[in-house]
């Protein structure tokens, strides 16, 4: 099957056997510098990857959609400055990595409000690392069994781990632990469900909340939810609000998670993503939230993909 770029009056189009991804005339080439493109487009297959995230969209959604894609402006407390990148994985998925990216990301991506349609191209066009190239910060690594295992890399002192036991069949909860050498910190995630439901007319759609509670650190008492907002915030963004703190604004948000892509919601199939912290967090403060936010988006990916009946088989059900 062969690849081919065909020049427009708008753009470019992505020729892949038989289809063409229109999207990227207004998507990918209309954020790129002319000086940009190669004389000969066709020998170039690097945005390729790109054309296949950012074209998904337009399959889904139609070629001018951002208003059903939901480009929810949101607001980013200015002390989360440091940016954890989360590669695209799911549950086939056993290793991965999560990297810092924070200069990138601040450089490139942060510039432009969250949730935006500028946000969301940016976050797609930026180079991903993947330990290949110098320069890749690696900051925790991920190992995904029954349980969820997160190991530190760092050097010049022990390394924190952390362990995510997933929930039993029938609960609600998971059980997070921290390891830090000589002591150990336990958390529990209990799943729960404040906002009502969404009817589209293919699926019903859920919004779970995280809540978590135990011990962080030496006598040190933690209460917090990983939140979403789809109304005011997007329904592509959750944050990490501390409860004893909630109502004093940018201070109660600890952490915020954005996803990767321009689906209307955020997907059930997959996780991937950008994770917002404050920049002078400690380390434990660090593998805590990844930890809390395995368990969340855990939680997501196994959401049902429940479809809407029709008023008939509705009422045929109930005969």
């Amino acid at each position: 099957m062969t690849c081919r770029f065909d020049k427009t009056s708008q753009g470019f189009l992505v020729k892949w056997g038989f289809f063409y991804f229109p999207y990227l005339e207004f998507k990918i080439w209309r954020q790129l510098p002319t000086a940009f493109l190669p004389q000969n487009i066709n020998q170039y297959f690097i945005l390729l990857p790109m054309a296949f995230d950012i074209s998904s969209a337009y399959l889904h959604h139609g070629p001018r959609s951002t208003a059903t894609m939901l480009d929810i402006i949101s607001h980013v407390p200015s002390h989360l400055t440091k940016a954890l990148y989360i590669p695209k994985y799911d549950d086939t998925i056993s290793h991965f990595a999560i990297y810092d990216i924070s200069k990138e990301y601040s450089e490139k991506v942060g510039v432009n409000p969250m949730g935006s349609e500028s946000y969301k191209v940016e976050l797609c066009l930026l180079r991903k690392p993947s330990g290949y190239h110098a320069g890749d910060n690696a900051r925790f690594l991920v190992d995904v069994d029954a349980s969820v295992s997160i190991h530190e890399r760092v050097m010049g002192r022990d390394p924190l781990d952390a362990e995510v036991s997933s929930p039993i069949d029938g609960e609600r909860s998971a059980k997070l632990q921290i390891h830090t050498g000589d002591s150990s910190f336990e958390l529990t995630g209990h799943e729960c469900y404040p906002l009502p439901e969404k009817e589209t007319k293919k699926r019903i759609i859920r919004y779970p909340y995280m809540s978590m509670s135990g011990n962080h650190g030496p006598s040190k008492a933690l209460r917090c939810d990983w939140q979403v907002h789809p109304a005011e915030k997007g329904p592509l963004r959750y944050e990490l609000v501390d409860l004893d703190r909630q109502g004093e604004g940018d201070g109660s948000i600890l952490a915020i998670y954005h996803h990767h892509g321009f689906e209307s919601e955020l997907p059930t199939s997959y996780s991937h993503g950008v994770l917002l912290l404050p920049n002078d967090s400690t380390p434990l403060f660090d593998i805590t939230v990844v930890s809390s936010l395995m368990a969340l988006l855990a939680t997501i990916r196994k959401q049902p993909a429940a479809r809407k009946r029709s008023r008939f088989r509705s009422l045929m059900a109930s005969l």
